[in-house]
């Protein structure tokens, strides 16, 4: 009020200058620690507040792993939010492995007949791979989430290996499912013999250099924003040509066979 003295700044927390303010704020900090959700401190901006669970033994490669853990989970739960897509596009794989296959059929020749279908099942294996490791940024582009993931506290690396992991256990489940169809299409084929470790094998190799092929697509939408993804389908659908999986390669021409 006019003519009143003016109030010192200190007098707004007490007759002790702020020290009680001080040790209330120290107290709310130690408790917050163990409590930060409750006090609503887990939202509140600067440096987090240390977990009562941090002890020397938390590695950092333990929060690395846990770490792509979390990309691996957001993965599966894009596939859950999509899962009519999902159900549409293992319809569309098994309709075109049939489709190969029952050219050996048509031509009664088991030998042909196992042949298309082993390389139907395992094209299908490294194009889901490819594809999911490859749309990894359309994909954060169309969530809207590609500025917060590039901004996130979290290493490309984690992040690449989380997306991987994860493409490649997906991929598995896909291709085991088409597996099953097929057996139970063509009922005449023997596969009790089958060598199952040196299939395996093959596909763990032909993982590596499909992995590392669709790191580089990944990056096609960042640099092309427009035609990011139609230049991915387009080097997807040249691997296939060049594979060998359903032919030998000897029968490419000798330029086509260099790649």
């Amino acid at each position: 009020m006019p003519g009143s003295p003016p109030i010192r700044p200190s007098s707004w927390f007490g007759p002790d200058d702020g020290v009680g303010l001080a040790r209330s704020v120290e107290s709310v900090g130690s408790v917050g620690r163990l409590f930060p959700r409750r006090l609503g401190l887990d939202s509140l901006p600067g440096p987090a507040l240390p977990h009562p669970l941090d002890t020397p033994t938390m590695t950092a490669l333990t929060r690395e792993v846990r770490a792509s853990y979390a990309f691996v989970e957001r993965n599966f739960f894009l596939t859950r939010r999509y899962w009519g897509w999902e159900v549409a596009f293992l319809v569309y794989s098994v309709a075109g492995a049939l489709s190969v296959s029952l050219i050996g059929a048509d031509q009664g020749s088991t030998r042909l007949l196992l042949s298309l279908m082993i390389g139907a099942i395992f094209w299908n294996y490294l194009s889901v791979v490819f594809s999911w490791i490859a749309d990894t940024i359309a994909v954060e582009r169309w969530e809207g989430t590609l500025e917060y993931t590039m901004m996130a506290p979290v290493r490309r690396a984690t992040q690449l290996l989380g997306s991987t992991f994860y493409a490649v256990i997906y991929g598995l489940i896909h291709t085991a499912a088409i597996l099953i169809v097929m057996v139970l299409f063509f009922p005449q084929l023997d596969l009790s013999h089958a060598n199952l470790a040196t299939a395996a094998l093959f596909m763990a190799l032909g993982s590596f250099s499909f992995v590392g092929i669709g790191m580089v697509a990944a990056i096609l939408p960042l640099l092309y924003v427009e035609r990011g993804a139609q230049m991915t389908f387009v080097i997807q659908s040249v691997l296939l040509l060049i594979s060998g999986v359903y032919y030998s390669v000897s029968i490419l021409p000798p330029w086509m066979q260099v790649l």
